[in-house]
């Protein structure tokens, strides 16, 4: 045992203003001292910046022995200087023997009380099961959450308690019951004191369907809102954190091709995301990740007579039982389209078939392993830049009769008709992609992934929370754990910043599938996938949306000047208004804009990593919001910009105006078209100092009076003044040069300016 002045002494060079720190010394007292140390850990955390006293006897709590030991305070204290009253002399072997001896002991100890306290509740629980009547779907909390179908409820009974009508969910861990989870008529929530809950599951579904497909899900009326909607078999995890732990036992008797589909929150914190990425790992990039997504309408109805919180914020929708309850079952199905393909498409019989309800994910755990799966695919999905030498070196190891489905796929702009669009076959052009392709961290991030991203050295964070990476970019390859569209489509979008048109795919099928079928449609070659001929019709069907909303194939830099080249006059300057304004074009109201300016004002509201480490809630409060930790008012420029984003989201008038006026200028003969770009070149230069909804108006002004004036293929507009050469100046007449100089510039080869 360790000298108490000594620990003290070795303390007082630690600050426990790091969390993490402040934690380690704490496991290592409990370890050394049990719980005669908590005095003088509370002792020393009463120096932090956050110090609680409530807090620093739950942390003490939940810490176990055996988890850090002693030589870790020694350690620190040393390298901040620290030199002990007398010289360190490392223990004997038999003093060694003899503290791990006392740590085991002390371990097995807390985890003997432990199990002790699950075998007593574990019989109340079965108790209190064998006591209660069968739940039927008129229980209040049931209809307020929309649940109508029976077979959400088989699994569950009514209980009365206290003047409470309880609904009664099993925790299911191997054959038995081990915990109850109890739900009164107001929606009140708990579980038996003390009772296990680490592992234990509910399931809601029939066994003979688990092998096509299953759904972890966080909360009962969450998954039984997606059972409802998709029949899909559902497990019960309670809570973000037990899902891992559930993901992992299951990871290790579903059978490896099952698809396994995690629903999570869309919350603030972010906390069903983080932990559903570390329960993907362990299903070998066969689960994939869904959260719900909801319109500022549905968010508006959901918040109608719900007031506020205690920082006066509005309650936010959450799960997919909030998006059943506010846009119906179809949603929740439409939300989980796809999400159940299989990679084989005649698995092994289901080794489940025929057993009862009750009894699926219990007989699948009898043969669980002790031994957990390798976490691979956090580093398998990546994409990385190829050049046109290794593109070339991976197709001559294919087999040839792949070789037409992936040039098609790479170069299906070829059939696609996208109007006065430049054909995707530029991009098998000679170009500047070995000069120009950057290959570092020195370019400049989207603004489409700043309302999303807080990128620095590469990693792009969550800016819900700023610690959470969700993808990074290392130079020549950008990596991450995810499989989701929107990362996919935000890492292409990286791609495009660097100048990369050949990319290589690696990771798991799903990743592959999804990131080539972007890349295509994009106009971006892909090597190490071989498309089916359903990717390329949906390749197909993708590049024909993006050309409907005005998405064009990317292009490297050296592609678009020779591009650029290539195109009439008149299509370079119609392309130059909307590229310099950089609006996304849209045929109908924008429906994803208004949840996106609800997101950036959320942000606005997030802490700052200063103010998370500094607020004492963040360390006393289990589960406390992370937005709650930061300021209370939206800025008046984030109002204003959201308001703006939502007003030009329902605005439709500026497309329809161009799509009209580009159609018309088409059918205009050469000599026409060519008075059309002098016009038009003359009001992007007056317009050049503009910005925002003014130049947009002024744009639309434009574009539909020009239109009228478009008559087949007459432009019934004056030609514009030609201005007579030196030598066809009469003698003694000044030149009218000075007289017209905007004329002059416009009859002068522009540079090429990206707009």
């Amino acid at each position: 045992m360790s000298d108490i002045d000594n620990i003290r002494s070795a303390l007082s060079y630690i600050e426990p203003h790091d969390r993490d720190d402040w934690w380690h010394i704490g496991a290592a007292l409990k370890d050394e001292l049990g719980e005669n140390g908590f005095g003088l850990w509370d002792e020393w955390s009463q120096r932090g910046d956050s110090y609680s006293a409530r807090g620093a006897k739950t942390t003490w709590k939940s810490l176990k022995p055996g988890m850090w030991h002693i030589e870790t305070v020694w350690k620190m204290a040393l390298q901040n200087g620290w030199k002990p009253d007398k010289p360190y002399t490392p223990p004997s072997a038999e003093e060694v023997a003899q503290r791990k001896a006392e740590s085991e002991a002390r371990r097995q100890a807390a985890e003997a009380e432990r199990q002790r306290t699950w075998q007593k509740v574990k019989g109340t629980a079965q108790t209190v099961w064998k006591n209660s009547r069968p739940a039927d779907l008129t229980h209040p909390y049931l209809l307020a959450k929309g649940i109508t179908d029976a077979a959400t409820v088989a699994g569950l009974r009514l209980n009365e308690y206290q003047g409470d009508i309880n609904l009664v969910i099993p925790v299911l861990y191997g054959r038995e019951i081990v915990n109850l989870q109890s739900i009164n008529q107001d929606g009140g929530k708990r579980f038996l004191s003390g009772g296990q809950l680490e592992g234990g599951y509910a399931f809601i579904g029939k066994s003979e369907d688990v092998d096509n497909g299953v759904v972890l899900a966080e909360g009962y009326a969450t998954a039984a809102s997606i059972h409802q909607a998709t029949g899909r078999p559902v497990i019960i995890a309670f809570n973000a954190g037990n899902m891992v732990t559930v993901a992992e036992r299951l990871s290790q008797t579903l059978p490896e091709q099952v698809p396994v589909v995690i629903a999570v929150d869309n919350d603030a914190s972010q906390t069903g995301i983080k932990k559903a990425r570390q329960a993907a790992a362990f299903f070998n990039g066969q689960a994939t990740a869904v959260q719900p997504e909801f319109t500022m309408t549905q968010i508006q109805r959901f918040q109608k007579g719900k007031g506020v919180d205690e920082k006066g914020r509005p309650p936010l929708p959450s799960d997919f039982n909030d998006l059943h309850n506010l846009a119906g079952t179809e949603a929740v199905r439409a939300a989980f389209e796809n999400r159940f393909r299989r990679p084989e498409p005649n698995p092994e019989p289901s080794q489940t078939a025929g057993k009862t309800e009750s009894d699926i994910p219990s007989q699948q755990e009898q043969q669980m392993k002790t031994e957990t799966r390798a976490a691979t695919a956090a580093e398998a999905n990546s994409i990385e830049f190829d050049d046109h030498t290794q593109e070339r070196s991976d197709r001559t190891k294919e087999p040839e009769q792949n070789e037409p489905q992936q040039k098609t796929a790479g170069e299906t702009g070829k059939q696609v008709k996208t109007g006065s669009k430049p054909d995707i076959q530029t991009a098998a052009m000679p170009s500047e992609k070995s000069k120009k392709a950057v290959l570092d961290l020195d370019y400049r991030i989207p603004d489409t992934l700043k309302t999303r991203y807080h990128a620095v050295g590469g990693k792009f964070y969550s800016a819900a929370d700023g610690k959470t990476v969700l993808f990074e970019d290392k130079g020549r390859r950008l990596k991450t754990s995810l499989q989701d569209p929107q990362t996919v489509k935000d890492m292409l979008e990286v791609v495009k910043a660097k100048g990369w048109d050949n990319i290589k795919i690696s990771g798991s099928k799903e990743f592959r599938q999804m990131m080539f079928i972007e890349a295509a449609a994009q106009g971006i070659k892909t090597s190490g996938y071989t498309p089916t001929q359903a990717d390329l019709q949906q390749v197909e069907a993708l590049r024909e949306r993006y050309a409907k909303n005005g998405i064009e194939p990317v292009l490297t830099r050296g592609q678009q000047r020779q591009a650029e080249t290539a195109k009439p006059e008149h299509e370079k300057t119609q392309t130059k208004p909307e590229q310099e304004q950089g609006e996304r074009v849209r045929s109908e109201p924008d429906r994803e804009m208004p949840a996106a300016a609800e997101r950036l004002k959320a942000q606005s509201t997030m802490p700052s990593e200063s103010q998370v480490n500094s607020s004492p809630r963040a360390d006393t409060d289990i589960g406390v919001p992370v937005h709650s930790l930061g300021q209370e008012e939206v800025p008046a420029e984030v109002v204003h910009q959201t308001d703006n984003m939502k007003a030009a989201a329902q605005d439709t008038r500026f497309v329809s105006a161009k799509t009209v006026y580009t159609e018309k200028a088409r059918k205009l003969s050469k000599n026409e078209q060519k008075k059309l770009a002098f016009y038009e070149r003359g009001v992007t230069d007056t317009l050049r100092g503009l910005e925002g909804g003014t130049r947009t108006d002024a744009l639309r002004n434009y574009y539909e009076h020009t239109a009228k004036m478009m008559k087949g293929g007459k432009l019934d507009l004056p030609h514009p003044i030609q201005i007579p050469s030196h030598t066809q100046t009469p003698v003694g007449q000044k030149p009218v040069l000075e007289q017209q100089p905007r004329h002059e510039r416009s009859q002068e080869q522009e540079p090429e300016i990206s707009r």
